[in-house]
């Protein structure tokens, strides 16, 4: 059975290759006043599937794992934006079976006093 431990040298060549891909990625540098570093263990399956994704994306490890990790708190705005635009819609919808309701009465009390004609169509 596969362990998913890693040891100190291991850890240290990860980190180190992650800074690397960094100071050269392609998308510019990111100045170190304005970065953290985390380190953090991961199955190995799992960081094979991130270095695919920054392959693909055209970033480094790092920028790959940061970018997933905003993209969660951006979709968490989204939904709550979403939620509110929801809430507005309903509003609308029912201010407008209410002026619905209005207009149908005043309708029915013109047909009622001979005001109003209303074939139908």
């Amino acid at each position: 059975m596969e362990s998913a431990s890693f040891d100190g040298v291991h850890i240290w060549y990860i980190y180190c290759t992650y800074c690397i891909k960094d100071i050269f990625r392609p998308n510019g540098y990111m100045p170190s006043e304005t970065r953290v570093q985390y380190k953090f263990m991961i199955p190995t399956e799992l960081k094979e599937q991130l270095e695919q994704a920054a392959a693909l994306n055209n970033r480094s490890l790092s920028g790959e794992i940061t970018a997933r990790l905003e993209q969660t708190f951006s979709v968490g705005k989204r939904l709550s934006d979403l939620e509110q635009d929801t809430q507005s819609v309903d509003s609308l919808i029912g201010d407008l079976f209410d002026r619905l309701g209005d207009l149908e009465g005043r309708v029915g009390d013109l047909e009622s006093r001979g005001s109003l004609e209303f074939d139908g169509n």
